[in-house]
C-alpha cells in the first residue's frame, strides 16, 4: 500500500511529516518502508488568507488537482501536512474515493482517552476562526481555549513571520502563548498549525504540548499497513 502527500503548505513541515514518518515506521530495511508519493505545491495560495476573506484565491482547486493527481497514481490514503487546509477535507472527499486522513480528530480522541478536559489551541488565525480544532475538541467533550487577539498575533508571527521566513523562532512568545493558555484552564496545548510542528521538531519545547503532525504521522503509517515503532504504538490506543 502507498501514501501519497500533498505538501509544500508550507516545504518544512512536508519534510518533517515525511521525516516522521520514517522514524515512525517500524522497519529494518529500507525495502520495509511506506512506498511514498510526495507532491509539493508550495504555489498554492494561503489558506488563511482565503478563510479570514483577505485574499479571493481560493485554495481549493490547487489542492483538489494534486489529490486527483495521487489518486491516478493508486495511492490508498493522502495526509495534508496543513491544519488550516483540513477546511476543505470534505469537499475534497467528495470529489475523489481516497480517504484523507485527518489528525486532528485523531488528536482530540488521543487527548480524550487521555483524560484531558481542557485544550489550549495554537493555530493560524484562518484555522482558529473556521473552528476546525474546536469542533474536533468539542465532539468528544473536550474544552478549547484560544488565545486572546494580542496573543493570537504571536502566534501569527512564529507561522508568517519566523517559520516560513526561515528565520530561528521566537521560543520566548511560543512559550508566553501557551503559559495564557495554561492560565486559562488548558491541560495541554495544541500545536495546531504543521509550522509550529517544526518548531518542535528543532527545539525541546518541554511537557504541556501535543503535537498534530505526530498524530498524522502516526495515522499515515497506519493507512499504509505498516507497523508504528513500539515508541509510538500509545498515539493510536484507545
Amino acid at each position: 500500500m502507498s501514501l501519497g502527500i500533498i505538501g509544500g503548505m508550507g516545504p518544512m513541515a512536508t519534510a518533517v511529516l515525511y521525516e516522521k514518518i520514517i522514524n515512525m515506521t517500524d522497519a529494518k530495511l529500507d525495502q520495509e518502508h511506506i512506498e511514498t508519493y510526495i507532491l509539493s505545491c508550495p504555489q498554492i495560495p494561503d489558506r488563511t488568507a482565503f478563510i479570514l476573506g483577505e485574499s479571493e484565491k481560493s485554495p481549493y482547486p490547487e489542492i483538489l488537482n494534486l489529490a486527483k493527481k495521487l489518486e491516478q497514481m493508486g495511492v490508498s490514503a493522502i495526509a495534508i501536512p496543513c491544519v488550516t487546509a483540513c477546511y476543505f477535507n470534505k469537499e475534497i472527499s467528495s470529489e475523489i474515493n481516497v480517504p484523507i486522513l485527518n489528525g486532528v480528530s485523531e488528536t482530540a480522541r488521543f487527548l480524550k482517552s487521555n483524560g484531558i478536559k481542557s485544550a489550549g489551541i495554537m493555530a493560524t488565525a484562518g484555522t482558529v476562526k473556521s473552528g476546525i480544532i474546536q469542533k474536533a475538541l468539542e465532539a468528544v467533550g473536550i474544552e478549547a481555549v484560544i488565545p486572546s487577539p494580542s496573543t493570537q498575533k504571536l502566534v501569527t508571527s512564529l507561522i508568517y513571520d519566523d517559520v516560513k521566513t526561515g528565520k530561528a523562532p521566537n521560543i520566548d512568545s511560543l512559550k508566553r502563548v501557551s503559559c495564557e493558555l495554561q492560565e486559562e484552564g488548558a491541560e495541554v496545548v495544541i500545536l495546531g498549525c504543521t509550522e509550529l510542528s517544526v518548531i518542535a521538531h528543532n527545539h525541546e519545547l518541554g511537557e504541556g504540548f501535543f503535537d498534530i503532525l505526530d498524530m498524522l504521522a502516526a495515522i499515515s503509517v497506519k493507512a499504509a499497513n505498516k507497523e508504528l515503532k513500539p515508541c509510538y504504538k500509545h498515539l493510536l490506543e484507545e
